[in-house]
């Protein structure tokens, strides 16, 4: 899972304040746990500990990098250390501990065992911390996108106990967004990812949006918004023509799943009223009208443009298993934004 992903899961961490941290790590660099560091949403030692659970590699306690016996500082040049992000802090009889912020990259960690002659041993450490301990221990220059440091660093001091009691909650919350994983279905086919972070045109994206909700829900459609009617787009639903429901049109001026949807802007669940609206979406989607459904809209510049429609025929949609799919909808209307981004750029 990616750093975003888990803070979001474990509860450390807004949707809203990712948002802003990504768009400033768009516009100032760093990285993502970095910037939400910075923004003062996330202690560090809460991040280190996200990116321990993440890398599987236990972090370097930032405590131990404010102070380090220079004779281990001179065991790796400057150079070598600067160039590959990593900070020497301790030696003990089994080999050296380094605090790095890539613990992955096994280059620098192959050759320093084979100058060294020892083990070598990666702790994972936040972005900042490693870049202010370079500049501390190896005069390595900070850039002005990071001249702020030291007096950051001296700021967080007054934190450190705060950030202590924030550690001893996440092993726990990992265990349980751990255990909703394991509940929740295996993922099939490529990656959704792939199609919404490079969107080639809005038929990918809306076709990759049904095929996977087509893996939660036994029936999955997708409607696109138009003045006052939804109108049929792409479903996923078994024996159902494709050009017969493209010429589907329900009228968002009466009573439906699609017109609460729309109206409030927010994800339902719940029951499948028999309204005239919702029966002639279940008699298009091929069969009799579900017990319960859901729909999620899809937000562009704050406009519904899309609605993704699924039930799970006459059964009973499953307890849970929805927040990926939640979270799918959102990356698509976010897709559908970078396509129109794309496409102002080549207007201009």
């Amino acid at each position: 899972m990616r750093l975003g992903q888990v803070l979001l899961r474990m509860g450390l961490v807004s949707l809203e304040q990712l948002e802003e941290a990504t768009e400033r790590q768009v516009s100032c660099g760093g990285r993502l746990g970095s910037n939400l560091l910075e923004l003062g949403y996330l202690s560090e030692e809460a991040l280190a500990k996200t990116l321990s659970i993440i890398h599987g590699v236990p972090y370097a306690d930032p405590a131990r990098l404010e102070r380090v016996d220079p004779r281990i500082l001179f065991l790796i040049s400057a150079d070598f250390a600067t160039k590959h992000r990593l900070v020497p802090f301790e030696r003990d009889r089994t080999g050296l501990y380094v605090a790095m912020v890539d613990p992955t990259d096994r280059v620098p960690l192959e050759a320093l065992r084979k100058t060294l002659g020892c083990e070598v041993r990666p702790r994972v450490a936040v972005e900042l911390r490693v870049l202010y301990a370079l500049h501390r221990f190896y005069n390595a220059p900070l850039f002005p996108r990071f001249s702020h440091l030291p007096r950051f660093f001296a700021g967080q001091q007054e934190k450190a106990e705060e950030a202590k009691r924030d550690v001893q909650r996440l092993s726990t919350q990992w265990e349980t967004v751990q255990q909703e994983r394991r509940a929740e279905p295996a993922p099939t086919g490529p990656d959704p990812d792939a199609t919404f972070v490079r969107p080639r045109d809005r038929e990918a994206v809306c076709r990759t949006l049904v095929a996977f909700a087509a893996t939660r829900v036994k029936r999955a459609a997708l409607f696109t918004v138009r003045d006052e009617s939804a109108f049929g787009l792409l479903a996923a639903v078994s024996g159902l023509d494709p050009g017969a429901f493209a010429l589907l049109e329900i009228s968002l001026a009466a009573p439906s799943i699609l017109q609460d949807v729309l109206n409030r802007r927010e994800f339902y669940r719940g029951p499948f009223l028999s309204v005239p609206e919702n029966l002639r979406l279940a008699a298009a989607l091929g069969g009799p009208p579900p017990q319960e459904a859901l729909a999620y809209p899809l937000l562009v510049r704050d406009k519904v443009v899309c609605i993704l429609y699924g039930d799970n025929g006459s059964q009973n949609l499953l307890l849970g298993g929805f927040e990926d799919l939640k979270k799918l909808v959102m990356k698509a209307a976010m897709a559908l934004q970078i396509l129109i981004l794309q496409q102002k750029i080549r207007n201009l």
